[in-house]
């Protein structure tokens, strides 16, 4: 038995009507809307706790319950259409993501690295050598 977060994404028309709820299958940590097109990118991690060697009988304790749960987490960037279909997934995630409004590319912060890519999911670089510590990413468009 495994136990997963699911997040649902809402499209609501400006008179607070949902026309449309989403499951993204997976938790991100942050989510971005493509203005030229609705896309939606998502980077995070999918967390997924195995309880099956847990009987009859829980753990008394958090800690120990963790430690018999260990939790495989694995991280990724997905991008989906306006109307909420998978179009791509990368398999690198991270902590922040935005969105070159310029080209549609994205720039994806994970813990030691930083990753660009195209509007169609092509690597156009990688930056590494940087701290193991969370990073933001801001695009600051040309005038």
């Amino acid at each position: 038995m495994c136990s997963i977060i699911y997040v649902l994404v809402s499209k609501v028309s400006p008179e607070g009507k949902i026309l449309q709820i989403i499951n993204l299958g997976f938790s991100p940590v942050r989510l971005r809307i493509d203005r030229s097109d609705g896309s939606i990118w998502t980077t995070g991690k999918i967390k997924e706790r195995d309880f099956s060697k847990i009987g009859d009988e829980w753990p008394e304790t958090l800690d120990e319950l963790y430690e018999l749960t260990k939790m495989d987490t694995e991280t990724y960037t997905r991008k989906y259409d306006s109307g909420g279909n998978l179009v791509f997934e990368i398999t690198e995630g991270g902590y922040s993501i935005e969105l070159d409004q310029s080209d549609g590319s994205a720039w994806i912060a994970g813990k030691k690295n930083i990753w660009h890519y195209s509007a169609k999911g092509q690597n156009l670089g990688s930056y590494a050598g940087s701290s193991d510590a969370q990073k933001w990413i801001a695009i600051i468009p040309n005038k």
